[in-house]
């Protein structure tokens, strides 16, 4: 069969346009990768589509543990502040709190370092819900640290460690204006509602260690 001159013009049309296609595809693919090398910022953005980011991360980490020892009820409840004796922060008021050793959880690191820095044996240990996240410079990681509550009837008695220099029991508002931590101060309020003002609530005891 003859080929009519038309559809050889239409053809030929065709193919020009799909050899301008692959052209401007590939020019559009070479410019992205010139760009993505003189500009990474272009590259972290890009991780979806495989593209490695070049972004760096502040570690977080979790290693130690704090705790509210609370004596009494209602406004004549009493907070448990130290008074530090160790490095920079010595002078320092706080609430009880340490690192974990090794294969410990974090409810075992607390009585430990309750019944170490304090002497006293906890009866009821109760999470809070509340945690002390601050930036550590000289690590240059975010530390978070589990705050718990200890309450009493009545305030035990205080035998401190070599750690510490005093100890006060201070109401709810005096103990807030002594600590010196900001994360430990923004606890108080919660811990307040939910163990001096009420029944502590039954979920957060902890059990089973």
């Amino acid at each position: 069969m003859v080929q009519q001159p038309w559809i050889a013009v239409v053809l030929s049309n065709i193919l020009t346009v799909v050899r301008r296609s692959n052209k401007l595809e590939s020019a559009a693919r070479l410019a992205c990768n010139a760009a993505t090398r003189h500009n990474p910022a272009i590259s972290s953005t890009q991780g979806s589509a495989g593209v490695k980011s070049q972004s760096a991360q502040i570690p977080v980490r979790s290693r130690a543990v704090a705790a509210v020892i609370l004596a009494g009820r209602g406004e004549a409840a009493r907070v448990l502040v130290l008074q530090r004796n160790k490095n920079t922060s010595r002078g320092l008021w706080s609430l009880v709190m340490g690192r974990l050793e090794k294969g410990e959880s974090a409810a075992e690191a607390i009585r430990r370092e309750i019944a170490e820095e304090t002497g006293i044996a906890v009866e009821a240990l109760y999470t809070t819900g509340c945690v002390d996240t601050y930036f550590n410079s000289g690590a240059n990681a975010i530390d978070m640290m589990p705050i718990f509550a200890a309450p009493f009837a009545t305030a035990p008695e205080v035998t401190l460690d070599h750690e510490h220099l005093a100890y006060r029991w201070l109401s709810f508002p005096e103990a807030i204006e002594a600590l010196a931590y900001p994360g430990q101060r923004d606890a108080l309020p919660h811990v307040k509602r939910d163990f001096a003002d009420r029944e502590p609530p039954e979920f957060r005891l902890v059990r089973g260690e």
